[in-house]
C-alpha cells in the first residue's frame, strides 16, 4: 500500500456493535444515510454475543405487556424462530451479521478498534459547544489495516464511552452524591464505585462420569456459604445448561476499564472454583457427576463504565414517575437494578439487594418511564450521538436503563433522529428541541417502524387509515377462562386486577373465593378508574362496597356495584387485606390484563436487614411510600357485567399498537374458525402503494423464556391482503409463513375504496410437544392468545 492508512467518509458512524450499536446504524441506513458501523470483536452483539451471552430482555421482565419492539423485535424473532438453541450461539451471530450487511447503505467493519478521534474547536461556541468530531481512527485486527472514518456526525455505542472520553466530552463514572438530585438509592457522598464485570459458563451432561481437577490457581469453595448468601447455584439438567452465573462479577475496588484484565483473571479463579464446588463438594455432587465444563466466557460483560453527559442527565426520580418528556423517543421498564458493590467479593451480603428486602425490593420497581432525545448526545461536543450503557444517566438510573432490549430501542431512536439531523444538517441538539417541529417527525417515525413511546400516538398525515371505517367479521369478547383452584392468591395485601372497560357502567363482577375461616369476613371491593394498565398508584375511585363472605365458603361471589364507568378506561377491581380469605387466579390472562398487589412502607428497611452494608443510611435511604405492585404473570378470576367488548375493529386504526392503555387490538371471536378478516373503507377511491400490518407476538413474555424454534400462536401465519378496486376485490399480497410482528408491503400503485386483510392460519405450535418447555408463569398468556386472528394496527400509504 502507498499509505499508511484508509481513508474513507461517511454521512454516520456508529462506534460499536453491541445491541445498541446494531440498532443504531440499522435506523440510520434504513432511514437514507451512508452509515459505517465499527466493532472491535470478530462478531456482532456485544455482550448479547456468543462471546458473552448475556439474554436480550428489557421491560417485559418486569412490567405486564411492557415488551420492546421495532428493530429489536425484528431481530429476536427471528432468532427465536430459526434458532435451534435457545442461548446466544454462532446461528444468533450469523443472523446479526445477516441482518447488518444485508442494508445497502450500511457497511460493516468487524474487528477494528477505534483508539483516535480527530476534532476540531468550535471558536464561537455556538449552541454551547465546545468541540466538533472531524474522524475517528481504527486499527483492524488480522489485515494490518487502518482507517481514517470521517463523518458529518457520529454515535458512541461503545458502552465504554470510548470515542467521547477521546474527544473530550463531558462524561461521569462512579456513584452521584444524594444530595446532587435527591435521589433515594444513591449515597451520601460521591465515589468511584461501579458494578461488575461478569463472565459466564456453561455446562453440559456427556452421558458418562467426568472427573474435575481445579487448576491450582483456583480458587478453593468446600461450602455454599463460603461462596456467599443468596447466590442461587446452577441445577443439573438434560444436556446443557443456561449461561450462569449472573451474580458472578467484580467491579469495585478494581477501575472496569483499566482494571478489566486483572478483573477477568480474578473472575477465572471464582469460575473454576464454583464449578469445583459443584463437581466435587455440593450436596448436589452425584448430579453433576456425568457433567462437563463446557465453556467460559473469553470476554467480560461490562455493566457499567463512563456515562456521558446529555443536555438532560435522567435520575432516579425520573424512573419512579413519568415525565412525559415532548421529546420522549423511548423508555424503560427493569427495576433499578444495582448490584452490590464488590460483586463476588463482598460476600457478606447478597448480589442484589432487592432479594432480600422487600421495602428496598418495591421501591426499586418501577413501570415504564420514557426517556427524552436529550439525554441521548453530548452536550459539549456538537456532533456527537450516544446510545447504550454510556447515555446521560446517573449511575442510580442505569439500574434500569442498561437491559439489552431497552439499549436496543435507545439505538433505533438515535440512529432515526442522526438521519433526520444529517438530511436536514442539523446539529443533534437541533434536532432534539423540544419546542421545535422536528421532534414530532422523528416520533412519528419511530412509530412508524414499530417502536413503542408511551404517551405518543400515530398522527401521520400520509396514513390513510387513520380516516378509514374499520368493520370486521367478527369480534371477541373479554374472557379471563375459567376459576384456577390449583393457585389461591391470599388476602395477606389488598390484591386487585386490572381490566379494561367498554361500557359507561358496570352492573356486577364476581370473583372467586375461598374462606378458610369457620366464621363470616368483611371485605372492602373498591373499583377505581386508571390512565395506563401499568398505574401503580392509586386511581379514580368510581364505587366503593363493603361485603361479608361467608364462613367455609369456596365459589363465584357476586359483587355488586352499579358504577357510572368511563368507556375505553382500564380499570382496577380491588379487595382489601382480608386474613383467612383467597382469590383464585383466572386460567387465562387477557391482553392487557394482569393482577397487583398493595404494599405500604413506612421507610427504611426491614428491622431484620439494618446490619446490612449497603442498607445503611449512608448507602441508601428508602423512603415511605404506599404503591400497587404489579403481579404480572396472571390474572385473578374475574367476570364483569356487562362484558367489556374491547377487541373491535376500530382498534387497528385508533393510532396505538401496544396495550397501554386499553388492548388496542383486534380479536376475532375465538369460538369461530378461520378465515376471519378485518376491512378498512377509505372513505372514497384512494391511490395506494404500501400496506404496514402489526400483528400480535403476546408482548407480557420475554424471548428467551420461549423455546427453541419458537413462533408465538396469537401471530398471524398465513395472511392476504386485498383490495377493492373498480374490478371489485382483487388479491394484493399473500404470505404463508410470517412471524413477525411488523410487515410493511410495498406494491404498484392501485386505487381501491376499500382493503382487507385476511388472517387464514396462526402459527399453531404443537402444544403437547411445546407446553412442557413453557415456563409455567406465561401459561395464562399463552392460553389467552392461541385462538382468535389478532392485529394490533394497519396503516396504508401512496408514497
Amino acid at each position: 500500500m502507498d499509505k499508511k492508512y484508509e481513508e474513507l467518509y461517511f454521512d454516520f458512524v456508529v462506534i460499536g456493535g453491541g445491541i445498541a450499536g446494531i440498532c443504531t446504524a440499522l435506523s440510520a441506513a434504513r432511514n437514507g444515510v451512508k452509515t459505517a458501523l465499527i466493532h472491535d470483536r470478530p462478531v456482532l452483539g456485544g455482550n448479547s454475543s456468543s462471546e458473552v451471552k448475556v439474554i436480550c430482555t428489557g421491560a417485559a421482565t418486569y412490567c405486564p405487556w411492557s415488551r420492546e419492539t421495532g428493530i429489536i423485535e425484528e431481530i429476536m424473532l427471528k432468532n427465536r424462530a430459526i434458532n435451534h438453541s435457545t442461548t446466544a450461539n454462532s446461528q444468533y451471530d450469523l443472523l446479526l451479521y445477516e441482518t447488518v450487511t444485508a442494508e445497502p447503505n450500511l457497511t460493516l467493519f468487524l474487528n477494528t478498534a477505534v483508539r483516535t478521534v480527530e476534532c476540531e474547536n468550535i471558536e464561537d461556541g455556538k449552541e454551547g459547544y465546545t468541540t466538533r468530531i472531524i474522524s475517528v481512527g481504527g486499527y483492524q485486527l488480522g489485515t494490518e489495516k487502518e482507517f481514517i472514518f470521517y463523518g458529518k456526525q457520529f454515535a458512541d455505542c461503545t458502552g465504554d464511552a470510548t470515542v467521547g472520553f477521546l474527544a473530550g466530552a463531558e462524561f461521569r463514572y462512579g456513584r452521584e452524591a444524594r444530595s446532587e438530585f435527591g435521589e433515594y438509592l444513591a449515597p451520601i457522598e460521591a465515589d468511584d464505585k461501579t458494578m461488575g464485570n461478569n463472565v459466564y459458563m456453561i455446562i453440559r451432561d456427556t452421558g458418562k462420569p467426568v472427573p474435575y481437577i481445579m487448576p491450582s490457581w483456583g480458587k478453593l469453595y468446600t461450602k455454599e456459604e463460603e461462596i456467599g448468601i443468596l447466590r442461587k447455584l446452577s441445577k443439573p439438567e438434560n444436556g446443557e445448561s443456561r449461561p450462569g452465573h449472573w451474580w458472578l462479577e467484580i467491579g469495585y475496588p478494581y477501575h472496569t476499564i483499566y482494571e478489566g484484565r486483572e478483573i477477568y483473571d480474578e473472575l477465572l479463579k471464582h469460575i473454576v472454583g464454583i464449578w469445583n464446588y459443584l463437581k466435587n463438594y455440593s450436596e448436589d455432587k452425584k448430579a453433576f457427576e456425568n457433567y462437563a465444563l463446557e465453556w467460559v466466557g473469553s470476554v467480560i460483560g461490562k455493566r457499567e463504565s463512563r456515562r456521558l453527559v446529555g443536555d438532560v442527565l435522567f435520575n432516579e426520580h425520573h424512573c419512579h414517575k413519568d415525565q412525559q418528556w415532548p421529546d420522549r423517543v423511548c423508555y424503560s421498564g427493569y427495576y433499578i437494578d444495582l448490584h452490590v458493590m464488590g460483586g463476588i467479593l463482598n460476600r457478606e451480603e447478597p448480589p442484589e439487594i432487592s432479594l432480600i428486602d422487600e421495602n428496598y425490593r418495591y421501591h426499586a420497581w418501577i413501570v415504564p418511564t420514557t426517556y427524552p432525545l436529550r439525554a441521548f448526545y453530548s452536550r459539549n461536543i456538537e456532533n456527537l450521538w450516544m446510545a447504550g450503557r454510556d447515555i446521560s444517566v446517573t449511575h442510580v438510573a442505569l439500574g434500569t436503563s442498561r437491559l439489552q432490549s431497552t439499549i436496543g430501542n435507545q439505538g433505533q431512536a438515535v440512529g432515526t433522529a442522526a438521519a433526520y439531523a444529517i438530511l436536514n444538517n442539523l446539529t443533534p441538539r437541533q434536532t432534539s428541541n423540544p419546542n421545535d417541529k422536528h421532534i414530532k417527525w422523528i416520533q412519528q417515525k419511530l412509530l412508524e417502524d414499530d417502536m413503542n413511546i408511551p404517551g405518543v400516538i400515530n398522527e401521520d398525515e400520509d396514513d390513510l387509515a387513520r380516516k378509514a371505517i374499520a368493520t370486521a367479521s367478527s369480534e371477541s369478547k373479554l374472557n379471563f377462562g375459567e376459576e384456577d383452584c390449583e393457585h389461591f392468591e391470599p388476602l395477606n395485601y389488598p390484591l386487585a386486577q386490572v381490566f379494561p372497560v367498554t361500557h359507561n357502567h358496570i352492573d356486577k363482577v364476581s370473583v372467586f373465593l375461598k374462606n378458610e375461616l369457620s366464621k363470616e369476613v368483611e371485605v372492602e371491593a373498591e373499583l377505581q378508574e386508571m390512565e395506563r394498565i401499568w398505574d401503580n398508584y392509586p386511581g379514580k375511585t368510581v364505587a366503593k362496597i363493603t361485603f361479608k363472605v361467608p364462613a367455609n365458603y369456596k365459589g363465584w361471589f357476586d359483587i355488586v356495584l352499579n358504577a357510572t364507568t368511563t368507556p375505553n378506561k382500564p380499570h382496577r377491581i380491588s379487595l382489601s387485606k382480608t386474613q383467612g380469605l383467597y382469590w383464585a387466579r383466572a386460567t387465562k390472562q387477557p391482553i392487557g390484563t394482569y393482577s397487583q398487589f398493595y404494599y405500604e412502607c413506612e421507610g427504611g428497611c426491614k428491622p431484620e436487614n439494618k446490619g446490612m452494608k449497603s442498607l445503611q443510611p449512608d448507602a441508601v435511604l428508602i423512603p415511605p411510600y404506599k404503591k400497587w405492585v404489579q403481579n404480572k404473570w396472571f390474572s385473578l378470576s374475574l367476570k364483569v357485567e356487562p362484558v367489556p367488548l374491547p377487541y373491535g375493529a376500530a382498534n387497528v386504526n385508533n393510532g396505538l399498537a401496544w396495550p397501554i392503555d386499553m388492548p388496542n387490538l383486534w380479536v376475532s371471536d375465538e369460538k369461530l374458525s378461520l378465515p376471519q378478516y378485518v376491512e378498512l373503507d377509505l372513505r372514497g377511491i384512494k391511490e395506494i402503494n404500501e400496506v404496514h400490518v402489526t400483528f400480535d407476538t403476546n408482548l407480557n413474555v420475554e424471548l428467551p423464556d420461549m423455546p427453541a424454534l419458537w413462533r408465538f400462536p396469537s401471530c398471524i401465519k398465513h395472511w392476504r391482503l386485498y383490495a377493492n378496486t373498480d374490478r371489485g376485490w382483487e388479491l394484493v399480497y399473500e404470505e404463508k409463513d410470517n412471524y413477525q410482528r411488523k410487515r410493511k408491503i410495498r406494491f404498484n400503485t392501485i386505487k381501491a375504496s376499500h382493503i382487507r386483510v385476511e388472517a387464514v392460519e396462526l402459527n399453531n405450535m404443537p402444544v403437547d410437544a411445546y407446553i412442557s418447555f413453557l415456563p409455567k408463569k406465561v401459561i395464562p398468556s399463552f392460553l389467552s392468545s392461541n385462538e382468535g386472528a389478532r392485529i394490533f394496527e394497519i396503516r396504508v400509504y401512496n408514497r
